[in-house]
């Protein structure tokens, strides 16, 4: 385990995990704002929260765990996804598609 690793040097590792946010990720070339929301509003439909993240909230957990208060954690994973880590189905264009949730990084795969 990574956090084990560097603990004699009292460095702490843990992770943030997001689910979809709102970033260029996300926006296609030439794409316009009502574009986006459009597709925005379509991811965000598949997320237990209703929407797509925030950059500020992903702010929030890392200066959680960048800060003292998070100084007895240690290789430990705080998603910050909207719920869609709980969830294992999602349905798209009508077609239900079972995957194994993996976090990555600003975006979620869809079928």
């Amino acid at each position: 385990m990574l956090a084990a690793e560097f603990t004699d040097r009292k460095i702490r590792v843990n992770a943030v995990s997001p689910g979809p946010i709102e970033t260029p990720i996300h926006r296609a070339p030439g794409q316009t704002e009502e574009e986006f929301r459009v597709y925005a509003d379509k991811v965000g439909s598949k997320v237990p929260a209703g929407r797509m993240g925030k950059p500020e909230e992903i702010a929030v957990a890392v200066a959680f765990l960048a800060s003292d208060n998070s100084s007895y954690m240690l290789g430990a994973e705080i998603a910050v996804d909207g719920g869609l880590g709980g969830a294992l189905t999602m349905l798209l264009n009508d077609h239900l598609c079972v995957r194994t949730v993996v976090h990555v990084a600003a975006q979620i795969p869809l079928c």
